[in-house]
């Protein structure tokens, strides 16, 4: 029986083991993965308010909409269109409410929540005074980047490591959010970043 050449067998076992081969080439797929995985944005979002605070010196906000009575559509024009195409479900609390200050104000009370049409785009539902957002929040995925790569160096050596260039192009793309808010994206951008050879394989570099 014949035997197996060392080097072979530990290149079958990282093979089986890391899902790396002991190629000094750069895959496709495993940039196209770690491009993906490393990628900063991944996703842009569009954020639904679902409370107010009453004044700019509250500091306490209340779970619902303030909205000029009969001006819902014109106020929170995104809002509206999510609700019409059922990803959000709006409920008029209290109407015509009049709130006295330094004006007269006719406001309407409205709570806005998400529907199960919206469950797969929610990236966070927040409260008042939260990191993302002052007054509460729902924070819809709008688009995500799409990463094509087309084209990748032949290895080369660099401050003495081995290196490959991967030249790439971003391409945003609409969820249902996205598309029924309008949301336009620039074209396609065109990328670059830079792979390292480790004895494990290889490296995006941060």
């Amino acid at each position: 029986m014949k035997s197996v050449h060392p080097q072979i067998a530990v290149c079958a076992l990282a093979l089986a083991m890391l899902g790396i081969g002991c190629s000094s080439s750069l895959t496709r797929n495993e940039a196209q993965r770690q491009l993906d995985a490393s990628y900063t944005q991944k996703s842009d979002y569009v954020y639904v308010t679902t409370g107010n605070h009453p004044n700019m010196l509250s500091s306490k906000a209340v779970p619902y909409l303030r909205i000029f009575s009969g001006m819902f559509d014109r106020e929170v024009p995104e809002t509206a269109a999510l609700s019409s195409a059922g990803f959000l479900k709006v409920t008029v609390i209290a109407s015509g409410v009049v709130e006295q200050g330094i004006v007269t104000n006719v406001m309407d009370h409205v709570t806005v929540e998400p529907t199960d049409k919206a469950k797969p785009f929610i990236a966070g539902i927040y409260g008042a005074n939260s990191h993302e957002c002052r007054d509460g929040c729902i924070k819809l995925i709008a688009a995500t980047p799409k990463i094509e790569i087309t084209g990748i160096t032949e290895p080369a050596d660099g401050g003495g490591q081995k290196m490959c260039t991967v030249t790439f192009h971003v391409n945003w793309q609409n969820t249902a959010v996205g598309t029924t808010l309008n949301r336009t994206y620039p074209a396609l951008t065109e990328e670059q970043s830079t792979f390292v050879k480790y004895d494990n394989g290889w490296r995006l570099q941060k």
